[in-house]
């Protein structure tokens, strides 16, 4: 929602419309109560992983109202011994006076303790998502668990703001004890599958402009071509999601576009074999892409998955057949 010129899918773009008019905390509602969201951030969480959460946020917002309890109630004795003493400097004031004094007993002297209890200022992390990003020349960091998005300060000129971010990334990780906890870090990047498809189809466009060339300047250009059944000239490819509207709408590049008004009949043939070279090898990182993207949502839905109960349902099983002595004593 920060990056300008950012292309956001429906759901988002409409979201943002939505909430423009809000404050930033009734922006930071909303997005909690959005569901398309909600869903997408849990689909990496395992169970236990967000009931974690859920135990941390409620812990903090406990710890939170207990501080305020105690911040009332420190209030309320400092009011009342505040009181107490402009009481006693009045009955002061008055017996001086009337030229009169009170006597008082030797006793140890009462003190007001103020309600004070000792609160866990270090909260466990949770399993959760922290952004750093670059706005308006600063660097935020902007993380769930914190009331309000944090500075962590300007991007000097010329400078890359990831160097600003890796400092605090490096001072967060060395809180914890090696091996006590782990991170992940990623990048919010375009999909590369996009720009490849973009290639595509911009390569098709401009096969499909060579074709035309040359039909206008020979009728007989098709004889001087090797066979390119395995090509998408000018249709669109169910295979790799290109259709027709992605085709018309394509740029053709300014020095390609030259070739093809001046070059001969020749010049456009080598051309157009350089293009068709060109697409298989666009082709080729759209599928390894995509085979890509396939595994990685299988490795994601594993990741996801608790398997603690199977694994305690199986040694259940094991130890009612008895099979435990025998797998024990194998070597």
């Amino acid at each position: 929602m920060n990056i300008p010129d950012v292309q956001l899918g429906p759901e988002l773009r409409r979201f943002k419309d939505f909430t423009k008019p809000f404050s930033p905390v009734g922006r930071g509602d909303a997005v909690a109560d959005f569901a398309f969201v909600r869903n997408i951030h849990n689909s990496f969480a395992r169970e236990k992983d967000m009931l974690n959460v859920d135990s941390l946020l409620k812990e903090k917002h406990a710890k939170l109202l207990k501080k305020q309890k105690m911040a009332a109630a420190n209030a309320g004795r400092a009011a009342k011994a505040a009181e107490r003493a402009a009481q006693k400097a009045e009955e002061a004031a008055s017996r001086a006076a009337n030229g009169t004094r009170k006597a008082n007993p030797s006793r140890r002297a009462r003190t007001n303790k103020p309600v004070a209890e000792t609160l866990d200022s270090t909260d466990d992390d949770g399993f959760h998502f922290i952004a750093y990003m670059p706005i308006n020349g600063e660097v935020w960091k902007l993380d769930g668990m914190d009331n309000f998005p944090k500075s962590l300060g300007n991007t000097p000129a010329g400078a890359d703001w990831l160097s600003i971010a890796q400092s605090e990334l490096m001072a967060l990780m060395l809180q914890y004890q090696e091996g006590q906890i782990e991170f992940s870090l990623m990048a919010v990047v375009e999909d590369p599958i996009i720009s490849v498809k973009q290639q595509l189809a911009e390569n098709i466009k401009t096969l499909r402009e060579i074709d035309s060339r040359l039909d206008r300047l020979s009728s007989t250009w098709r004889s001087f071509t090797m066979s390119d059944n395995d090509t998408i000239t000018s249709e669109q490819s169910t295979e790799f999601d290109i259709s027709l509207r992605d085709i018309d709408t394509a740029a053709i590049p300014g020095s390609i576009k030259e070739r093809m008004d001046t070059d001969s009949v020749e010049g456009l043939l080598r051309l157009r074999q350089d293009i068709i070279t060109a697409q298989a090898g666009c082709r080729a990182a759209m599928r390894d892409q995509s085979q890509f993207d396939r595994e990685d949502a299988t490795k994601a839905m594993h990741r996801r998955y608790d398997y603690g109960s199977f694994v305690e349902e199986w040694l259940g099983a094991l130890a009612e057949e008895d099979v435990f002595s025998t797998l024990l004593s194998m070597d």
